[in-house]
C-alpha cells in the first residue's frame, strides 16, 4: 500500500485573511501524479471551520485535473481549527476522533488533534493531525500534550499502523539562554543573545549547512531523552527548516535557498514532521520525505512523506 502524507500551517485562523489560491496547491498535484497513492492524508493547521469547504473543493480539483475521477473524501474539523482530509481509492469505514487543549477563554481552540481510524486492505491505520503548544521555551508543554495525544491511542503494538503529522513546533535550541520575541516585542527590546543565535542559524541555512543544526532540534533531543515520540520513527530530516519562513524568488527556491523572517524573528526549527509507531509484523519503507519550497503561501512550508506499508509473512 503507498501512502502519500502532507502536514501544512496555512495561517488561516481569520475568516476575512485571504485564502490559498488553487495555484498554491500545484505542488500537491505533481505529488499525486508522481506517487499514485492508494491513500492521502492532509493535515491543516490554523485553518477557520468555516474556510474548509472551498479547501477540500481545491484539493479535490486537483486531484481530478492529475488523474481524472472522485476520490473519497473524509474531512473533520471537529470544531477547532485542525482538518483532516483523507482520501481513498477504495471505500472503507473512518471514524474521527478529536483531542482538545483549550486555552484560557478560547471557545475554538487550534492546538490540539484529529485522528481518522479505518481499514485498508486489511491493515488498521490511525492518521493523527497534531499541533502542539507555541513558543521556542514551551518544549515541555509541547512533551505533555503529545503524552496526552498518546495515551488516548493503543500501545505500541496493538495498532497495526500509528502516523502523527503535524506542526508540533519543535524549534532549534540555542547555545545560550535567551528570551525569543513575541508579536508585542519592541524592536529596540529583542534579546541581543537571541538575535545573534538567530542570525546565525539563518546564515548556516542559507549557506547550505541547516544539516548542522540537527543536534540543536528540539524534537531530537526529547526523543534522545524519551520526553516524546518514544517507540516512534522517522525517516531523516535532510530539508531546511521549514518556519519562520516567508516568500523566497524563484532563483532562491531553485538554488536551494530557504528565506526566513527577518521582520518578526523567531528561532528557526523543523516545526512541521511525521512520524509513525507500527506493529512488529508492519513494514514501513520511506520513499521520500521533503519539504515544498516553493509552497510559500503561509511562514511555514509544506512537509510531505511517501511511504510504502505492507506485512510481513
Amino acid at each position: 500500500m503507498s501512502l502519500l502524507l502532507c502536514t501544512w500551517n496555512l495561517g488561516c485562523k481569520d475568516l476575512d485573511g485571504q485564502m490559498p489560491k488553487e495555484g498554491d496547491f500545484e505542488w500537491l498535484g505533481k505529488m499525486f501524479k508522481e506517487t499514485q497513492p492508494e491513500v492521502v492524508a492532509l493535515g491543516i493547521q490554523e485553518l477557520h471551520p468555516d474556510l474548509l469547504p472551498k479547501l477540500l473543493e481545491d484539493v479535490q480539483k486537483v486531484w481530478r485535473d492529475v488523474n481524472g475521477g472522485e476520490l473519497q473524501a473524509t474531512a473533520e474539523h471537529c470544531d477547532t481549527y485542525l482538518p483532516l482530509l483523507l482520501f481513498q481509492t477504495m471505500t472503507s469505514k473512518v471514524e474521527v476522533a478529536p483531542l482538545h487543549f483549550t486555552f484560557g477563554k478560547h471557545k475554538v481552540c487550534s492546538k490540539g488533534c484529529v485522528a481518522a481510524h479505518f481499514d485498508h486492505h486489511g491493515l488498521p491505520l490511525c492518521v493523527v493531525n497534531a499541533h502542539l503548544e507555541a513558543g521556542h521555551g514551551k518544549v515541555h508543554a509541547r512533551n505533555e500534550m503529545f503524552a496526552q495525544i498518546a495515551s488516548k491511542f493503543p500501545t505500541p503494538g496493538s495498532n497495526s499502523l500509528l502516523l502523527v503529522l503535524g506542526d508540533l513546533n519543535y524549534r532549534l535550541e540555542g547555545k545560550k539562554p535567551f528570551t525569543e520575541p513575541t508579536k508585542a516585542t519592541p524592536v529596540e527590546q529583542i534579546c541581543q543573545v537571541f538575535l545573534a543565535e538567530f542570525d546565525e542559524a539563518v546564515t548556516k541555512c542559507q549557506a547550505g549547512n541547516a544539516s548542522e543544526l540537527q543536534d540543536r532540534c528540539q524534537l531530537r533531543l526529547s526523543r534522545g531523552d524519551a520526553s516524546c515520540f518514544e517507540h516512534f520513527e522517522e525517516a531523516e530530516v535532510r530539508f531546511q527548516p521549514t518556519y519562520k519562513r516567508v516568500k523566497a524568488s524563484e532563483s532562491d527556491v531553485q538554488e536551494g535557498i530557504p528565506r526566513f523572517d527577518h521582520d518578526q524573528p523567531r528561532m528557526p526549527g523543523w516545526c512541521d514532521r511525521i512520524l509513525w509507531r507500527r506493529a512488529s509484523d508492519v513494514e514501513v519503507k520511506v520513499l521520500d520525505y521533503c519539504s515544498v519550497e516553493s509552497a510559500d503561501y503561509s511562514d511555514h512550508r509544506p512537509v510531505c512523506a511517501v511511504l510504502q506499508v505492507q506485512r510481513r509473512g
